[in-house]
């Protein structure tokens, strides 16, 4: 008797009890969920406290005063020097870019630019990037570091996926992704040619599915091609051009080994040839 009412009263006690299965399976979905967002929210995290100075104020990374001359006078910061490397961050990128994303926002498609001279095709001056969606964020007072801050996530993100598909572990991927996202490009370069490096880890990671994975991957086939509308539609065709080589060459090592003797000898009679140029 006082073993049966012992095993009853252990059955009834509900901390005891088994976890009903729609709850284990409530917790195991968000656990996961949690796994797969954890990389992506590093990435963005890290993009956020590289660009935390100048998101505060500590800092001004508009060239508006000292590209445009609308400054009065520049006063030295704590760190001396300047944070670009080619005034074409103000002259293009940032006075082209907002009249692009303010004709947007007016209803008007920027085909033409009448601001300068008599006029002149806009939508022809690839480093305004009229069709590039991030464009429409310079139509803020600090758009253009909202949309540097945009390419850095986009990239590192992008390569975050692409080490996931490689196999590589969580971590490593997140640490991947941050280190792409923080490269010297997006540094230095804040104006039209470093734009398409964002994408380039999408047209490899849409490449990857489509070789790597047994069935048809259709999801790989449109990482791809939107990918690369967005690489060109980013104002610098040639450093797309330049990504598009870098992932034909990166398909050729990998899955075509007599191509790439080829390529190495032919690189080997280049480098020889030039030797004797050099001579």
């Amino acid at each position: 008797m006082t073993v049966a009412k012992a095993e009853t009263e252990l059955t009834d006690d509900p901390t005891l009890a088994p976890a009903s299965p729609g709850r284990s399976d409530l917790g195991g979905r968000s656990g996961e969920l949690a796994r797969r967002l954890g990389g992506p929210a590093l990435v963005v995290l890290a993009v956020i406290l590289a660009n935390f100075p100048a998101l505060i104020g500590l800092v001004d990374v508009s060239p508006l005063g000292t590209v445009g001359a609308t400054a009065s006078h520049v006063s030295p910061g704590f760190f001396h020097g300047v944070w670009y490397t080619d005034p074409q961050i103000g002259y293009t990128a940032q006075a082209l870019g907002h009249l692009a994303a303010m004709d947007w926002l007016h209803g008007i498609i920027p085909w033409w630019n009448p601001l300068e001279g008599a006029g002149v095709p806009f939508a022809a001056e690839m480093q305004a990037a009229v069709f590039f969606p991030p464009t429409l964020l310079l139509a803020l007072p600090d758009g253009q570091l909202f949309f540097h801050m945009v390419l850095e996530a986009a990239a590192g993100i992008g390569t975050l996926l692409l080490l996931r598909e490689l196999n590589m572990s969580r971590p490593v991927a997140a640490l991947g992704g941050v280190l792409f996202a923080l490269n010297g490009t997006f540094v230095w370069f804040w104006h039209a040619p470093a734009n398409p490096v964002a994408l380039l880890p999408f047209e490899l990671l849409g490449v990857e599915r489509i070789f790597r994975r047994s069935a048809k991957d259709n999801a790989g086939w449109i990482i791809l091609a939107f990918s690369l509308a967005l690489s060109f539609y980013a104002g610098f065709p040639e450093t797309t051009y330049l990504d598009g080589l870098l992932v034909a060459a990166e398909r050729i090592g990998l899955d075509m080994p007599e191509a790439r003797k080829t390529i190495a000898s032919g690189l080997r009679a280049g480098a020889a040839r030039a030797r004797k140029v050099a001579r």
